[in-house]
């Protein structure tokens, strides 16, 4: 299925070492989002023996970031069904498990949820990705083919663009930075 997000392109040469973490957004007209962070760890790479393994492990990582970044109750719920976000008992994002998706790649879908617009559920993807470049370890988190229903589904939105922008589009950095910046790859 081709993707609904605008593209982001980068070179790996912008992803600098910690504490620097790549940041880039972007958000289509009609309101599908791409957003990516990426951290360098230095000399890491010979530490990973199976970066698909890395890959998957980040996944839940990942998710545990999650919960605790928000500074709200936010409970995160496990199965093998995948992973759910409550705020009290309100599902806020509902995502499937992580599935492999290449060498070092691992991705779930965005199954649902409050935050997540009705019509779009199942399309957003979270996808972990970890290679070696060198001797250095790169690990990016990406959030592709999302649209939040604070910024809805109408093309000419602006309000609601910014209103998401200001709050869901923040946390989507700052969770994906915190976690980069405290992962120790092992």
């Amino acid at each position: 299925m081709p993707s609904l997000s605008p593209p982001i392109s980068f070179s790996v040469s912008e992803i600098l070492s910690l504490p620097e973490i790549f940041h880039r957004e972007a958000i289509s007209p009609e309101g599908f989002v791409t957003s990516i962070q990426a951290a360098r760890y230095p000399g890491m790479a010979a530490k990973v023996k199976d970066l698909s393994a890395l890959a998957k492990k980040l996944q839940f990582e990942y998710v545990k970031e999650i919960a605790g970044t928000s500074g709200l109750p936010v409970r995160p719920e496990e199965s093998e069904k995948g992973s759910t976000f409550y705020l009290l008992r309100r599902p806020l994002i509902r995502m499937g498990p992580p599935e492999a998706a290449g060498e070092g790649v691992s991705r779930r879908k965005v199954l649902g949820g409050f935050l997540v617009a009705p019509e779009d559920r199942g399309k957003g993807i979270l996808e972990t990705r970890a290679f070696a470049d060198g001797k250095d370890l790169i690990v990016v988190v990406s959030l592709e083919d999302y649209r939040s229903a604070i910024r809805g589904t109408a093309p000419t939105a602006s309000l609601r663009t910014w209103l998401y922008l200001q709050t869901q589009a923040r946390l989507h950095e700052t969770v994906g930075k915190r976690f980069l910046r405290g992962f120790q790859p092992s």
